[in-house]
């Protein structure tokens, strides 16, 4: 039960410094994010690569608003 505990409170520590890097990371310059990450992150690999995660997802728009993959069948069906 001490063990899952444990485990537990590392998990949310790292889900903290996470969203804390994260954060840091997007109040700087498109530019120089890289280099606030690995500041911020050290040699620890792993949570640099969850922050990188993050931010490529904030960055990328959002497939579902962006794109219309009926449009196509539906302007065939219309001719």
């Amino acid at each position: 039960m001490i063990q899952n505990a444990v485990a537990l409170h590392l998990m949310e520590q790292q889900h903290h410094s996470e969203e804390a890097v994260f954060e840091a990371a997007l109040q700087q310059p498109p530019d120089q994010r890289a280099a606030c990450i690995k500041s911020a992150c050290g040699e620890d690999a792993q949570l640099r690569q969850s922050v990188q995660v993050l931010l490529r997802a904030h960055e990328k728009p959002a497939a579902f608003w962006t794109t219309r993959p009926w449009a196509s069948a539906l302007e065939r069906n219309s001719v």
